[in-house]
């Protein structure tokens, strides 16, 4: 069992060297996005590590936009190129951490071979309605520059709004997942074969939250999904972001049968990071 980790990334260098030595494992290599705009200078301690790959396409990732998409694509082909092909794909950004050690990882997705783990919403789910306003309208959010509202709001009056074909069923929710490789290599091929179609999300808004889980769940995979991430993710109603847990999350991440916690910051509380490392120690014992 191989596993390829995806890391988006796009500040906290310490915190990600912490994390890459938190995931590290003989199968398992990590491709690292580095965001467009960091200086790779903060990244240098990265060409020292075994099982670290520095994805060499870099896109300048905006919150929101379509670039998000692009940096995962870039990742998934930079993986396709490795040397030697993998079970799984995962993908996390640089504020999570693993719940569990390496090896269980591995061996959770050894027992649950050739699946999709992603979470979505099907339609009717009050989260899709939002789709009107973040698929339908147009969205500048990759092209910022003074009077882009202005020009985001003018377009989506006077162009028509978006269509896709009526059987395609747009689900969605979280952005992070975990997919066998069969199903990484299906995106590359969807996205490569299908221009066109993928051309009508340039300019929503959230896409990555929506368009890859979309794409699967109209496949021929869809027999293959898991409705579930393997996140654990402390989301408040009407936080835009996940907040950020601390010591006083022990217990709950401690007794999640997640494998991985999203979001943790290492300036806010680096003692729940100790934490999770000797559980995780203690656990292998």
């Amino acid at each position: 069992m191989k596993i390829a980790h995806i890391i988006l990334v796009h500040n906290k260098p310490h915190q990600l060297q912490r994390l890459l030595m938190a995931i590290a494992h003989p199968n398992a290599v990590s491709f690292i996005h580095i965001d467009k705009k960091c200086r790779m200078d903060d990244f240098s301690f990265l060409t020292k590590l075994d099982n670290v790959i520095v994805v060499s396409k870099r896109i300048d990732v905006t919150w929101g936009g379509f670039s998000i998409v692009r940096a995962i694509l870039a990742s998934i082909n930079e993986i396709s190129r490795y040397r030697y092909t993998f079970d799984y794909v995962n993908l996390i950004s640089g504020q999570d951490y693993p719940l569990k050690s390496p090896a269980v990882i591995l061996d959770y997705l050894y027992k649950h071979p050739g699946r999709i783990f992603m979470d979505y919403f099907l339609p009717g789910h009050r989260w899709l309605e939002d789709l009107k306003f973040k698929l339908f309208k147009y969205h500048l959010t990759d092209y910022k520059f003074k009077g882009s509202t202005r020009l985001e709001q003018y377009l989506s009056r006077i162009l028509p709004s978006v269509s896709i074909p009526k059987d395609f069923v747009l689900v969605g929710n979280s952005g992070w997942f975990t997919l066998d490789w069969e199903s990484a290599s299906y995106l590359l091929q969807f996205f490569k074969n299908n221009r066109s179609f993928v051309r009508k999300f340039l300019f929503s808004w959230g896409s990555d939250e929506y368009l890859v889980q979309s794409i699967l769940y109209n496949s021929p995979l869809r027999g293959k999904i898991i409705n579930d991430n393997l996140r654990l993710i402390n989301w408040k109603e009407g936080n835009a972001s996940p907040s950020i847990f601390t010591s006083k999350d022990e217990a709950k991440l401690l007794n999640s049968e997640k494998l991985f916690g999203r979001k943790f910051d290492l300036h806010v509380d680096e003692k729940i990071f100790d934490c999770l490392d000797k559980a995780i120690e203690i656990r292998k014992l």
